[in-house]
């Protein structure tokens, strides 16, 4: 659920997916809100975890290498 905080002189937006009420700083592209944002892929949700060494990606290279 999004709070919505009322600046005097800014009225909120709706999504224009869900409809819900958005206040204008937090619409994605000017059209979405938060939430269907994430949903469309729109915005990231993932995190850096500082992973050091070979990723999965580089092992299944490795593998197709080792197989030629």
């Amino acid at each position: 659920m999004v709070t919505l905080t009322h600046r005097p002189g800014v009225p909120p937006k709706r999504c224009a997916r869900c409809w819900k009420l958005v206040t204008p700083e937090n619409l994605v592209q000017g059209t979405y809100g938060p939430d269907c944002a994430r949903l469309l892929g729109l915005v990231g949700v993932t995190t850096d975890t500082g992973h050091d060494g070979p990723d999965l990606l580089d092992l299944l290279a490795e593998t197709m290498r080792a197989a030629r």
